[in-house]
């Protein structure tokens, strides 16, 4: 014979809301941790060619220096 399902007590609900926001907090984090990365890594690339771009302008002064 079945029996049938006894009504969760108020304590179990409560440790299972507390489990259930222990993992939603640390997805959100983990999706925090990835956008940050993904902005460092965007921040680092620009940096670099903005650099580039400065040592580019650096050379062609020298050359100019160079010619007069």
């Amino acid at each position: 014979m079945v029996e049938p399902e006894k009504p969760k007590k108020k304590k179990d609900k409560i440790e299972y809301d507390a489990d259930i926001a222990q993992r939603l907090q640390a997805d959100l984090d983990e999706e925090a941790r990835l956008e940050k990365e993904r902005e460092e890594e965007a921040s680092k690339t620009a940096n670099i060619a903005e650099w580039d771009d400065v040592q580019a302008m650096m050379d062609a002064d020298y050359e100019l220096a160079a010619k007069l």
